[in-house]
């Protein structure tokens, strides 16, 4: 349930909210529970709060400061993320709502995810010593092409995190290059760390070299038909068979 003093707080007023906040920075806010709808929460600092449980339907949340929320079991439906005078647009997560407005309103970040999706190329694999020369092959071919190569070396020590976010930027990359040559387990396994969810991303070109055994290609790869580009005369890249 929420606290009694932070309900009341909010309910005088998103002015009156923040003064609070301001003035109590190491207080964490607690509004689970709370019956937040159709409330006007323009402008207000959100930071930290916990809003699990929470009935926030048709609320205003223009201009909110929304960052670590606890939002579990929360009613998040029909959120206005702009202001009186701007198209209404209406979200169903209060952190995507914050997205969403940057997005609309930030040209720097639209920049940026353009360049993620057109232009960065994923390449995946386990890049020893001796492959390091296709490594930097396929790297150069890339940027001949205006492509922005990045890089993910399964041999090295990796976190979950980290496997998380090249999941992520590999259903929003351009493409990616996988090198699955002397693997000791197939594509899926979890000595490819977890490349069974990457290779759901309809754009990846398997790399092989001569002699790889018992690799099978997952169903949903594929070998660059949408990517034209990639193929030179000998269908390789960077001279990679």
């Amino acid at each position: 349930m929420a606290n009694p003093e932070h309900l009341a707080k909010i309910k005088e007023g998103v002015e009156a909210w923040n003064l609070w906040r301001k003035e109590n920075p190491d207080v964490g806010s607690d509004l689970s529970g709370a019956d937040l709808s159709r409330a006007d929460l323009t402008e207000a600092t959100l930071v930290n709060t916990n809003l699990e449980g929470a009935n926030m339907t048709a609320c205003v949340v223009y201009g909110i400061s929304a960052w670590n929320v606890r939002l579990e079991e929360a009613i998040q439906s029909e959120l206005l993320i702009t202001q009186v005078g701007e198209p209404e647009i209406y979200v169903d997560n209060l952190e995507v709502a914050q997205f969403i407005y940057l997005l609309l309103n930030n040209e720097k970040i639209r920049a940026v995810i353009d360049t993620i999706t057109s232009k960065v190329v994923l390449i995946l694999g386990r890049f020893t010593p001796d492959r390091k020369v296709i490594l930097d092959a396929i790297r150069e071919e890339l940027r001949k092409r205006g492509y922005l190569p990045v890089l993910f070396d399964f041999e090295k020590p990796r976190s979950l995190t980290t496997v998380e976010t090249v999941t992520t930027l590999a259903r929003m990359a351009r493409f990616a290059i996988a090198d699955l040559s002397r693997q000791e387990r197939s594509p899926g396994t979890s000595g490819c760390c977890s490349t069974q969810s990457i290779w759901r991303s309809p754009t990846v070109a398997p790399c092989l070299s001569g002699g790889a055994r018992d690799v099978r290609f997952h169903p949903q790869v594929s070998m660059g038909a949408r990517n034209p580009s990639l193929h030179g005369p000998s269908n390789t890249v960077g001279g990679a068979k």
